[in-house]
């Protein structure tokens, strides 16, 4: 079984624009689960506007209404 990388967003990141490092950090060759534990900070534009991503992607949002 393929073993996944859990990153966690620092909490006091108000948007993923501001974190410099993030682009870098998710840009592995393994899965990874990526947990940002806030909402509203844009981690979900960030990966739809995106179209250079050469791996699938899967956004999974734990809410009772559809986004």
């Amino acid at each position: 079984m393929e073993s996944v990388e859990k990153i966690v967003i620092p909490e006091n990141t108000g948007y993923i624009s501001n974190y410099s490092e993030f682009e870098r950090i998710i840009d592995r060759d393994y899965p990874i689960l990526l947990d940002k534990s806030i909402t509203g900070c844009g981690v979900s534009s960030f990966f739809l506007d995106r179209n250079h991503f050469r791996k699938p992607t899967i956004l999974v949002s734990p809410r009772r209404k559809m986004i």
